[in-house]
């Protein structure tokens, strides 16, 4: 018996954006400047990569539910490359100038490129490499740091590719 459970409060079992705003939010405040915890933001950033690639090879819900006759219900079902961007935007943007952890998101992008996902997942951790690099570029002031980024960026490509 299939049922839906309402409650007031969000749970991780049930919502894995839950769990993952979770993880963005522990790496964001490791990352404030009154904490400045890069270890922290890492290791934060390792969880979000372990689960972007469970996510690479789930199958997602369609939206439509019905009975077999007639459309039911429509149901705003979150997508890849929504888990995605909740999963690396915020970090990458508060991770400017930081290449201890940009390194660190794009090895998450290709853990998650790794786990065989279709063209179109690709598609989407490829976009999100490539705002990591640019970001890289726009803040690290260092030529040598930088040119780490862009190395390893040239080394896991093939994983979104």
């Amino acid at each position: 018996m299939k049922y839906v459970s309402l409650g007031r409060h969000r749970n991780i079992e049930q919502d894995i954006g839950f769990g993952i705003q979770q993880l963005v939010d522990i790496a964001l405040k490791a990352l404030s400047s009154g904490v400045n915890d890069t270890t922290t933001a890492i290791m934060a950033v390792d969880y979000l990569g372990e689960i972007g690639g469970q996510l690479a090879r789930q199958e997602f819900p369609a939206p439509l539910r019905g009975d077999g006759r007639q459309l039911r219900l429509v149901i705003n079902v979150p997508t890849f490359a929504n888990y995605m961007r909740l999963s690396f935007d915020l970090v990458r943007a508060n991770a400017q100038g930081n290449p201890a952890v940009l390194r660190r998101l794009l090895r998450a992008l290709a853990l998650a490129g790794e786990q065989g996902c279709h063209a179109e997942r690709k598609r989407v951790l490829h976009e999100q490499a490539d705002l990591v690099l640019a970001c890289a570029q726009a803040t690290i002031s260092t030529t040598y740091e930088l040119e780490q980024v862009q190395s390893l960026y040239e080394q896991l490509r093939p994983n979104w590719e």
